[in-house]
């Protein structure tokens, strides 16, 4: 009978255990239930608002070359300036001055507007990028890809091709400083 008992409270502190655990790794993950395909239709939304209120002032900024991979990768690349020699393509180093704007729903209007949350104009040295690596996000160079030095242009970046998990799309003027070929 001792043996018995002994046995079921052993049982018992095992399930017991057991059950713990699996509660605590359940609830470990702080993202647990949250529905990323809402965001992405927010995001999606957003961004049709926005180009259907500015998609004509956005084609008129682009003085040089338009290059819409809005269906393919999601990029909208808009030259507003030329810039000399070779577009530079992937694998080339090359610096460069930004602003970046976050596209999102204004407060008070609930209408598409844009907030400035970066720029490296005005101090310190431009930003390296070497077109094509890991650094920075895919439509950063994707649209560097296009230029050339001294070129500048607008940038229109989804998340699927830019902050990734943040579902915030991007909008960056971009002017190409130098380059390595």
């Amino acid at each position: 009978m001792f043996l018995i008992s002994f046995f079921k409270k052993i049982v018992n502190a095992i399930l017991g255990l057991s059950i713990f655990t699996l509660l605590a790794i359940g609830c470990s993950d702080p993202y647990r239930g949250i529905d990323y395909t809402r965001f992405q239709r927010e995001e999606a939304k957003l961004l049709a608002e926005f180009y259907e209120m500015y998609e004509d002032s956005l084609f008129a900024l682009a003085v040089d070359t338009i290059i819409d991979n809005r269906e393919k990768s999601g990029l909208l690349f808009l030259g507003t300036e030329r810039g000399v020699g070779d577009t530079l393509g992937l694998h080339k180093y090359a610096s460069f001055r930004y602003d970046y704007y976050e596209l999102l729903r204004h407060p008070e209007t609930e209408k598409p507007a844009l907030l400035k949350r970066y720029s490296n104009y005005g101090g310190g040295e431009p930003d390296v990028i070497r077109i094509g690596d890991e650094s920075w996000f895919s439509g950063l160079h994707e649209g560097m890809s296009f230029m050339r030095i001294g070129g500048k242009a607008t940038l229109v970046i989804p998340s699927t091709i830019g902050t990734r998990n943040e579902f915030i799309t991007i909008v960056i003027d971009v002017e190409v400083t130098t380059a390595e070929f």
